[in-house]
């Protein structure tokens, strides 16, 4: 399924790079205690990227997805979206995260969750809803609407993570490890529908994994060691334009799980 073409919130500018880098590097404490969770460096995500991060757990590439999202702020170095026109902060939903961890809020079903950072994006309550219902049906979730998260399997909650980010119809999509918690299958149906939604909205998509299946459907991998990130395009021969998913056209329904 996918979405019927909207414009997506914010504004837009054409042919300027989404993210920019510039010399960037994450610390946490001072002196001989300096834990260093990314090094200097340089990186741009332009317009409808696809980009693959890879690297062991630990490695870093969570603490790069939260700088490029302006989830955290770089201990040097600057971060700048030129292509989004404004910082996300001061614009929820022109960059849909996956998370890697738990992210749901307890006290809200799931619908209630995926609608969230629409309603915070200003989008009245009845499409907030409606848009978070589109998403969930999208990965087979429809039935877990109105669970609450305590009620989930891991897989259930992050493939419900995956619906709010896309339910905004964002213009970059940054997704830690989003087929962590699946079976084989089911992750690869989740991707598809993940990379068929971005590919219909022309978004941007960045996703960190160490799973060299994902890395392969993508057509520019970026590998990070140690806090250390490689840039060096590397080209994927099935991430050929209009190959980023499986044979399989439109995902089927994803049993709950």
């Amino acid at each position: 399924m996918q979405p019927e073409p909207r414009p997506p919130q914010g504004e837009h500018l054409p042919g300027e790079d989404l993210v920019r880098a510039d010399r960037i590097h994450r610390s946490y404490g001072a002196g001989g205690t300096t834990v260093w969770a990314l090094h200097e460096t340089c990186c741009t995500v332009p317009p409808g990227a696809r980009i693959a991060v890879t690297g062991r757990s630990g490695s870093g590439k969570s603490t790069l997805l939260h700088l490029l999202g302006g989830l955290e702020q770089p201990s040097g170095g600057t971060v700048s979206w030129p292509g989004l026109g404004r910082p996300p902060r001061h614009a929820p939903g022109l960059i849909g995260m996956v998370f890697q961890g738990p992210s749901l809020l307890g006290p809200l079903d799931v619908a209630e969750n995926v609608a969230l950072p629409l309603q915070l994006a200003g989008t009245p309550a009845s499409e907030a809803i409606a848009a978070a219902n589109e998403a969930l049906d999208a990965l087979g979730l429809a039935s877990l609407a109105d669970k609450l998260p305590g009620e989930l399997s891991g897989g259930q909650a992050q493939r419900v993570a995956v619906a709010r980010a896309l339910a905004c119809r964002p213009r970059l999509i940054l997704a830690d490890e989003p087929t962590g918690q699946l079976d084989g299958d089911t992750g690869r149906r989740v991707l598809d529908v993940l990379l068929q939604t971005a590919d219909a909205l022309g978004a941007a998509v960045v996703v960190s994994t160490h799973d060299p299946a994902v890395a392969a459907r993508f057509a520019v991998r970026w590998a990070i060691q140690d806090g250390r990130l490689d840039t060096q395009p590397a080209a994927s021969p099935a991430a050929a334009p209009g190959a980023f998913r499986t044979p399989a056209d439109d995902p089927l329904p994803l049993a709950a799980q």
